[in-house]
């Protein structure tokens, strides 16, 4: 989980970058609220491969996160990156 702020609303667009080494992995990627504690998960797909994105909106400045975890699909350790842009 990773979190970051959003200081306006606006737009927020996650793309799973990458994932290796196998590019064809299947992953949980999800978007939501930062609690300070937990990540709410807003907008989730739980079978997400490299390049899949999730947008979502925000409609003031908040806290915020992104998920991605394994959801029983991995059989090897998995790198991967994320690329949000956001208001």
């Amino acid at each position: 989980t990773h979190t970051f702020s959003a200081t306006t609303s606006g737009r927020v667009t996650a793309t799973l970058s990458s994932l290796s080494p196998d590019a064809t992995a299947v992953a949980g990627f999800a978007m939501g609220e930062w609690t300070g504690i937990s990540c709410v998960e807003r907008i989730a797909n739980d079978t997400a491969v490299q390049a899949t994105v999730i947008t979502g909106n925000v409609s003031a400045a908040a806290q915020l996160c992104i998920r991605v975890r394994d959801v029983g699909r991995f059989t090897e350790p998995v790198d991967y990156e994320v690329t949000v842009v956001y208001p």
